[in-house]
């Protein structure tokens, strides 16, 4: 986003607070609008500007479906109006089951937030996806993960850690300080460009998928 706002500023510490007259019918009648695909749209300051809120009230209004992605407990919020809405379904990231890790690398946004979330989703008929993203290699226990939160989710995703720019060096530096028995799998996947490791990936979900209880909710995120 920086690269558009042109903002100087380190990513994460600046927020553009969003204006509209009001969503145009005609371009969403219809169609799905996901929210929140580069953004979490239920940042803090969510709960001071009610951008997200504002824009799910206007979508109530229309015949179109709605899919959020956040991380946030603040979705919650929202709950009433979620129930509300016809075609919705709210997609949870997670990667890592251990709050010290996520802590490390998602600002202190806890695990232990995120499944409650799900659960107070799925509990009150809200449709659930659970996105296992991104896929941490040596970190993302997927088996573990599914077996915790899968139970909420009528959909499950996946997605690989990707790395790009500025955030490439952050997590390599990382993983070299906090987790060294991991730099040689690191090096082979993002150095040296080996594939090996994301081919065991597929295969691990391919085995997680002939229960059936899982397979018919598995979706495979792919660039």
């Amino acid at each position: 986003m920086s690269r558009f706002s042109k903002h100087k500023e380190e990513w994460g510490t600046f927020l553009d607070v969003k204006n509209w007259k009001s969503v145009t019918e005609k371009k969403v009648r219809g169609k799905r609008i996901i929210i929140g695909t580069v953004t979490d749209p239920y940042n803090p300051l969510e709960e001071k500007h009610r951008r997200t809120r504002k824009v799910l009230e206007e979508l109530s209004e229309i015949d179109c479906a709605v899919t959020i992605q956040t991380k946030s407990k603040l979705v919650l919020d929202d709950f009433e109006l979620l129930k509300k809405m016809a075609n919705v379904k709210v997609v949870i990231s997670l990667c890592v089951l251990d709050e010290k890790i996520a802590s490390d690398l998602e600002y202190e946004l806890s695990v232990k937030d995120r499944i409650a979330t799900m659960k107070a989703l799925h509990e009150n008929g809200v449709a659930v996806v659970l996105f296992i993203s991104p896929i941490l290699p040596g970190l993302t226990d997927i088996e573990a993960i599914i077996n915790k939160c899968g139970k909420y989710a009528s959909e499950i995703w996946f997605d690989a850690l990707e790395l790009r720019n500025e955030f490439r060096s952050r997590i390599l530096k990382y993983i070299k300080e906090s987790h060294p028995n991991l730099v040689n799998l690191y090096d082979k996947i993002y150095r040296e460009n080996d594939q090996t490791y994301w081919k065991k990936v597929k295969e691990e979900i391919k085995i997680l998928c002939k229960d059936k209880v899982i397979k018919d909710r598995i979706k495979i995120v792919e660039e």
